[in-house]
C-alpha cells in the first residue's frame, strides 16, 4: 500500500491527534486510513521515499532480521551528513579530504566496539566504579548543598550532568573530563532536542542551515573530543588506560583494517556513544527516581533494596528469580521500564539493504483491516525503513497505554518486566542483531547512580 506525501501531512496535521508531542502517531493514523495495513510506503511524485511499519507483529519481524537486511546504518549515515559541511560542493571536498563514515573503517570501529564495551563496562573493573563515582557524587552533592540553602534543584539537570560526566570520563579519560566535560556536556545537552527531530533525519545538512543553533551545539562538544583524538592518534598525547577509548584503539589496531581509520571516524563514534549512553539513561533514571520518592511504599521498598544491594545482601522484596535483575533494584527497576514504555515512543530507523517479507496481521494501527492481504515483500533498494515502537510500548497489551503506572512492572504483584520485553511488548534495548551492545553500560551506569542518590540521600 502506498501514500502520497501530501496526503500523508494533511492526515498527521489534520486527523492525529498529539502528533505534535508524538509525530509517529501519524503512521496510525494513515495504517487505519489504508484499511488497517501492517505496512505502507510513502511516495513523492510516484517514486517511493520511505516504507513505514505499524503493527507489533510487522516490527517484530523487522527487528529480528539481520543487520544485512535491515542496516542501523540510517543512524549514522543520517549523523554523518548531518556533520558535513552546508553546500553540495563544500560536502564535496569535506568528504575527498576525510570521509567521516568511510565503510571500511565503520567495519573496523563497529567490530571493535563491542569487546571495547565489554572489556570497559561489563566487568564492573574498579577504574569503571571510580570513573562513575567521581562524577555522580559531585553532581548529587551540589544538589544536596542547593536545596540545604532553600534553592529548587532540577532533578533531570542534575541526572544528566552527571551520566555525561560519567560517560566522558569512562569513554575519553577523566583528565578529558576535567579539561572538557563541561562543554561536552552542555554541547550535547543543547544538541539532543534540536539534532533528533524529524526535520534533522529528513534533510541534515538543511537543518544545519536553517536552524545554525545544531551547528553551534554539536561543535561545543565535538571539536574538542575531534581534538583529544586526534592528539592520541598522532602519539601526541596518551591514551588513558582503562577507558574504552584506549580498549576501541587497541582493537582497531590488532583489526588492522585496509583503509586507515581517521581521528575524525573515532571523534564521530565517540560522540554517538556518548549520546546513546545520555539518551538512554538520564531521562528514564530520572523518572524512576522522581516516581519512586513520590509514593511513600515505593520510596521505602527502594530505599531497602538499595541498602541490602550495597551490603550485599539480596533484594528484600519478593521477586521471580526466573527473570534476572540486571542491576540488582527490581522494584526501581520496574519503574525504570515504565519510564521506558511511556517515553520510547520515537520511531527507529534502519535501510532495507535486501528484500523481507511482511505478513498482513490486519493489524494496522488497531484499524479495521479484515486481515485477507497475502502480505507485502519490501525491496532491498536501500530504503529507509521507519519502525514505529508504539505497537509495543503503547499497545492495547498495556492497560491504560497512555497512563504512566509506576507498578505496572514492580514486584512482587507486577508483571516482570523482563518478560514483556522477552515477548515483543515492550521495547528498550532491542533485541537479536539489532540489540543495543551499549544496554550494559546504560544499566551499570544506573546502578551507580541510584546507589547513590538511595544509600546517601533520603
Amino acid at each position: 500500500p502506498t501514500i502520497g506525501l501530501a496526503r500523508l501531512l494533511y492526515l498527521a496535521l489534520f486527523h492525529t491527534p498529539g502528533v505534535a508531542t508524538i509525530p509517529v502517531r501519524a503512521v496510525h493514523t494513515v495504517a487505519d486510513r489504508l484499511g488497517g495495513v501492517d505496512a505502507f510506503t510513502v511516495t513523492a511524485f510516484g517514486r517511493p521515499l520511505l516504507t513505514a511499519l505499524a503493527t507489533r507483529a510487522s516490527v517484530t519481524g523487522a527487528i529480528g532480521l539481520p543487520e544485512a537486511t535491515l542496516s542501523s546504518d540510517a543512524l549514522t549515515g543520517t549523523a554523518a551528513r548531518g556533520m558535513e559541511p552546508v553546500g553540495w560542493a563544500a560536502a564535496n571536498r569535506a568528504r575527498r579530504t576525510d570521509t567521516i563514515m568511510d565503510p571500511t573503517a565503520s567495519v573496523a570501529v563497529a567490530s571493535a566496539m563491542r569487546a571495547a564495551l565489554l572489556r570497559t563496562w561489563g566487568l564492573g573493573s574498579p577504574t569503571m566504579r571510580d570513573a562513575l563515582d567521581g562524577q555522580v557524587g559531585p553532581q548529587l552533592a551540589a544538589a544536596a548543598a542547593s536545596s540545604a540553602a532553600g534553592e529548587p534543584v532540577n532533578l533531570f539537570r542534575t541526572v544528566s550532568r552527571a551520566v555525561l560526566g560519567s560517560g566522558a570520563a569512562l569513554m575519553v579519560g577523566s583528565r578529558f573530563a576535567a579539561a572538557h566535560g563541561d562543554d561536552v556536556r552542555a554541547g550535547i545537552a543543547a544538541w539532543e532536542p534540536a539534532a533528533l527531530g524529524v526535520p534533522w533525519f529528513l534533510a541534515p545538512r538543511t537543518t544545519r542551515r536553517l536552524r545554525p543553533g545544531v551547528t553551534a551545539a554539536f561543535s561545543r562538544a565535538f571539536d574538542p573530543l575531534h581534538a583529544y583524538c586526534e592528539a592520541v592518534m598522532r602519539g601526541e598525547e596518551a591514551v588513558e588506560a582503562g577507558t574504552y577509548l584506549a580498549a576501541l584503539l587497541e582493537g582497531i589496531a590488532a583489526a588492522a583494517p585496509a583503509d586507515t581509520v581517521t581521528p575524525s571516524q573515532v571523534a564521530v563514534h565517540m560522540f554517538g556513544v556518548l549520546v546513546a549512553l545520555h539518551i538512554n539513561t538520564y531521562s528514564s533514571g530520572a523518572w524512576a527516581v522522581a516516581q519512586a520518592v513520590a509514593e511513600p511504599d515505593l520510596h521505602a521498598a527502594v530505599v531497602a533494596e538499595a541498602d541490602a544491594l550495597a551490603a550485599g545482601r539480596p533484594p528484600p522484596v519478593d521477586w521471580d528469580k526466573r527473570v534476572p535483575s540486571p542491576i540488582g533494584m527490581p522494584v526501581l527497576e520496574g519503574i525504570w521500564a515504565e519510564a521506558l514504555r511511556t517515553n520510547v515512543v520515537a520511531p527507529t530507523l534502519r535501510f532495507a539493504r535486501a528484500p523481507f517479507h511482511v505478513a498482513a496481521t490486519g493489524g494496522g494501527g488497531g484499524g479495521s483491516g479484515d486481515g485477507g492481504h497475502p502480505g507485502w515483500t519490501v525491496p532491498g533498494d536501500g530504503r529507509l525503513i521507519v519502525v514505529s515502537l508504539l505497537p509495543m510500548n503503547r499497545g492495547a497489551h498495556h492497560a491504560a497505554a497512555d497512563t504512566f503506572v509506576p507498578t505496572r512492572f514492580v514486584p512482587p504483584h507486577g508483571r516482570p518486566w523482563r518478560v514483556a520485553e522477552q515477548e515483543r511488548e515492550l521495547y528498550g534495548f532491542a533485541w537479536g542483531a539489532h540489540v543495543c551492545i551499549g544496554r550494559r553500560v546504560a544499566e551499570t551506569t544506573l546502578r551507580r547512580l541510584w546507589l547513590e542518590f538511595f544509600t546517601v540521600y533520603s
